[in-house]
């Protein structure tokens, strides 16, 4: 538990011990979980990369995936970090094939979902 780190600290009491806490290997089927600790320990800055690994360019995963995004961007501790564009399914990147992955910000529901499979 976070508090043995930290002693006498209280992750529900609003105080920050100065920490914050990277997902870097998060994926799509993760995001409710993390949206979950990240309330669980609302003071503590949580970091999200790689903007949560996008798995494919499928137009279902990708719904899926902003879907798992916007549910964790609802949280005022999260922090989405925008790096490895296209990286989980194409190591040879390019703008025109990570295009996708834009296309998907105006699927994206308007509000969060809890849904994010993979």
């Amino acid at each position: 538990m976070l508090t043995s780190i930290v002693p006498g600290w209280d992750p529900k009491a609003g105080d920050s011990p100065a920490l914050s806490f990277d997902l870097n290997n998060l994926r799509c089927h993760g995001c409710q979980r993390a949206f979950q600790l990240a309330r669980l320990v609302s003071a503590v800055p949580v970091i999200v990369g790689n903007a949560a690994n996008p798995r494919s360019k499928e137009r279902g995963y990708l719904h899926e995936w902003a879907a798992g995004i916007a549910l964790l961007a609802s949280a005022e501790n999260v922090v989405i970090k925008i790096s490895g564009p296209g990286y989980g399914y194409d190591h040879s990147w390019t703008p025109a094939t990570i295009r996708p992955l834009r296309a998907s910000e105006s699927s994206t529901p308007s509000h969060p979902t809890e849904s994010c499979s993979e």
